[in-house]
């Protein structure tokens, strides 16, 4: 969990510093989520796997999402490393 979380934010931070959106990466950060959310739904973690099938479904199509659902549910992703 810790290495997609670390992957996400520093592709998102490269973002921000102005680097280009790569959809080779997105589509990483995708599978990558989407794999962690089924690993975590084998262990009965459903409502955490749940979030991670959303960031999931979110690389595949970032513009598909609105905001402010998209805030509330990375709060709670944030918090996962220290839970780990």
């Amino acid at each position: 969990m810790i290495s997609v979380v670390r992957e996400t934010t520093v592709y998102l931070c490269g973002l921000d510093e102005g680097h280009q959106k790569s959809i080779e990466k997105e589509e990483r950060l995708s599978l990558s989520w989407t794999q962690l959310a089924f690993a975590l739904e084998d262990l009965g973690l459903n409502k955490l796997a749940n979030r991670c099938s959303i960031k999931g479904r979110y690389w595949a199509n970032p513009a598909g999402y609105d905001q402010d659902f998209l805030q509330r549910a990375w709060q709670t992703l944030n918090a996962s490393p220290r839970q780990a």
